[in-house]
């Protein structure tokens, strides 16, 4: 009877355990997801451009071309990160929340309200991998 208990305990502590470090790396992409928006926010291309994966081969001063064309300021406000579909290697991640560019306000999860990031994990860190397009004629 003992060891039933042993066993069950064990198990209920590995459960708990793995549910423990599940929700830190639902917390690394959030922040990861969070960092990128509060950088945009505050047009940090050098923050937004470290958040991207290698991949996408974002450079600061590209994305500086891009956030001059807003010329109001911006300030977001994030409610909440959802975290999705997550594996040892990728990620899911919606923010909900608004951003106001001057006295307009939009959703996070866009028009459609299905906005996604789509993050990865490259040496050990977190990126989101769905690359910016460069603006038509630019």
């Amino acid at each position: 009877m003992r060891s039933a208990v042993a066993v069950a305990l064990a198990v209920a502590l590995a459960a708990a355990l793995v549910s423990c470090t599940h929700d830190t790396e639902k917390d690394r992409v959030a922040g990861v997801v969070r960092g990128y928006l509060e950088a945009f926010a505050r047009k940090d291309t050098t923050a937004m451009a470290r958040a991207y994966a290698s991949t996408c081969h974002v450079r600061p001063a590209e994305l500086r071309r891009e956030l001059d064309r807003l010329d109001q300021p911006l300030r977001i406000d994030i409610r909440a990160i959802d975290v999705t579909l997550l594996t040892d290697t990728t990620a899911n991640a919606v923010a909900h929340g608004t951003l106001f560019v001057g006295t307009r306000a939009f959703p996070l999860t866009g028009a459609a309200g299905n906005e996604q990031f789509h993050v990865i994990r490259t040496r050990g860190a977190w990126r989101i991998a769905n690359c910016p397009t460069p603006a038509a004629g630019g």
